[in-house]
């Protein structure tokens, strides 16, 4: 009580947004941190975000993507965590929760980064031409 909440995903995320600011920063360190990101959210969990963890892990993402330091290539390629994960998981008859949590989270990351790129006034031509894929990653986990 006397030091306050703590959310490590969202704080995490927070710290990994200015890190990916810095000047030492090369490409594959950017890309490992997203590699990082993806793997947080595709870990199977019950857990559904709910204290915009998804949005700030987002933001972590268009951090990278605003160093226009990424090939649109790797950036499709990134996507791919999510593509595989579609791909390997299928919904039973049965109910479950982890596969319900995580699939969840999935959708609601991909929303929120979507949404970033769409409020921002401009981005790199990389990453421009990265949203349509993204956008279809979406719509694989939208009904």
């Amino acid at each position: 009580p006397d030091k306050g909440w703590a959310n490590a995903c969202a704080h995490t995320a927070d710290l990994l947004k200015f890190l990916m600011r810095s000047p030492v920063l090369e490409a594959d360190d950017l890309k490992r941190v997203m590699d990082t990101v993806a793997e947080k959210v595709v870990i199977p969990t019950e857990y559904i975000f709910h204290h915009d963890e998804d949005d700030r892990l987002a933001q972590v993402i268009m951090t990278a993507l605003n160093s226009s330091m990424l090939t649109t290539y790797e950036l499709d390629d990134w996507l791919n965590h999510f593509r595989d994960w579609k791909r390997s998981h299928t919904q039973h008859n049965v109910y479950d929760a982890s596969y319900h949590g995580t699939f969840q989270n999935i959708k609601n990351f991909l929303r929120s980064l979507y949404i970033h790129m769409q409020l921002i006034d401009s981005i790199p031509v990389e990453a421009a031409d990265f949203e349509p894929e993204l956008l279809t990653v979406v719509g694989e986990y939208s009904l």
